[in-house]
C-alpha cells in the first residue's frame, strides 16, 4: 500500500485532529511525526517547526478526496482581530 502525504503539520495536536477528520469521512490515515522529543514533548505542543515535522499520509486512491477535505479545515484559532491589539 502506497502512503502519499497530504499535509505537514506544525504541531501533533492538529495532525491527530485531521487523521480523525479524515477517518470520519471513510479516509484510512497516518500520521508520521518527525519531531524532537527534547524538553519533555514541549516541542510538539509549541509548535516548533525547526525541530521536525508531522506528516499526515493517505493512500494514493484518497488523496485527492483528502486534500478537498484538508482544503476546507483551518487550524487556525477563530480570535476575532479586533482583540488582538486593543490600544486604552
Amino acid at each position: 500500500m502506497e502512503l502519499v502525504e497530504i499535509y505537514n503539520a506544525t504541531n501533533e495536536l492538529d495532525a491527530e485532529m485531521l487523521k480523525s477528520l479524515l477517518e470520519e469521512e471513510g479516509i484510512p490515515a497516518v500520521v508520521r511525526s518527525e519531531t524532537n522529543r527534547g524538553y519533555g514533548g514541549l516541542t510538539g505542543i509549541l509548535g516548533c517547526q525547526i525541530c521536525g515535522s508531522v506528516k499526515v499520509l493517505v493512500r494514493v486512491e484518497d488523496a485527492e478526496k483528502a486534500r478537498k477535505i484538508v482544503s476546507e479545515v483551518s487550524f487556525e484559532p477563530d480570535i476575532p482581530q479586533e482583540n488582538l491589539c486593543e490600544e486604552e
